[in-house]
């Protein structure tokens, strides 16, 4: 790759995995992943060969105006990020991926990223929603069972522990949670049904044009969206349209990506917040 100081690099950081993405000097879309083990974005870009580079990074905490608002619930230590450097949730990161890959401009999308954990965004009119104190759309923080299980947030009953991985614990590796999914066993059931109160509380709430669902398990719920939707009809207001439910375009490189557009219409209006 050929890269210098105007290149912007987007960067997710992940509990488990960071990724990366920015273009290449023919304007080639280039990613990366790799464990998020390293100590600080600066290693991390010059292991990459983008010491040079602009970058904005995505984290898994709340964030207001470029400044983190409050610990990341799922990240035991957040990598050293220089001072000055373009953030974003990255819920908010990757709807906002999302809305520019589908060329939005007046509509508003709301992305609920299933994962290791519950993220959320909500992207109305180009604009990215933080709330008063960067915690707006925590759609992982929605209390879905009064009194229920203890979140890393600190609460209990976070959609977050019902609606991810968290809720296969402890047999929650990738090829038991794949097999629950394949052969939609009586705990993938309960799941669905969980995302569909999830996804019905969303509408209910932000009442969007659409809903993208991404994420690693997001992926898996693919084959399922016929049944989801129906689960999800439920849980709503009395003839309500059900919005638009769309798997992601942009897989599980959204968030990289929404930070790459984020700094470059930081570059056009640096207002922008």
């Amino acid at each position: 790759m050929t890269t210098n100081n105007t290149t912007p690099v987007g960067i997710d950081i992940g509990a488990t995995t960071t990724k990366v993405s920015y273009r290449d000097a023919d304007g080639a879309w280039c990613t990366a992943k790799v464990p998020t083990n390293y100590t600080d974005i600066a290693t991390l870009t010059a292991t990459l060969g983008l010491a040079s580079a602009r970058v904005g990074c995505a984290i898994p905490a709340p964030v207001k105006n470029g400044r983190l608002a409050a610990a990341a619930p799922n990240l035991a230590t957040l990598p050293t990020i220089p001072a000055g450097t373009p953030l974003l949730n990255d819920g908010n990161a990757a709807a906002f991926g999302e809305y520019i890959a589908r060329d939005l401009t007046h509509q508003s999308l709301f992305m609920a990223s299933i994962g290791t954990g519950l993220g959320g965004g909500f992207i109305s009119h180009g604009t990215i929603f933080e709330g008063a104190n960067g915690f707006f759309a925590e759609a992982g923080h929605f209390t879905l069972m009064s009194g229920g299980k203890p979140c890393n947030c600190g609460a209990r009953g976070c959609a977050e522990g019902y609606t991810s991985s968290q809720f296969f614990v402890p047999h929650n590796d990738q090829a038991t949670i794949a097999h629950h999914f394949a052969e939609q066993t009586t705990l993938f059931q309960e799941f669905l049904h969980h995302i569909a109160a999830m996804l019905g509380s969303i509408t209910n709430l932000y009442d969007p044009d659409i809903i993208v669902i991404g994420g690693g398990l997001g992926s898996l719920l693919r084959p399922h969206y016929k049944q989801l939707c129906h689960l999800t009809a439920q849980q709503m207001f009395r003839g309500r349209p059900l919005p638009a439910i769309e798997p992601s375009t942009l897989g599980e490189f959204a968030a990289a990506r929404g930070m790459v557009a984020h700094i470059e219409r930081l570059a056009r209006d640096p207002f922008v917040l």
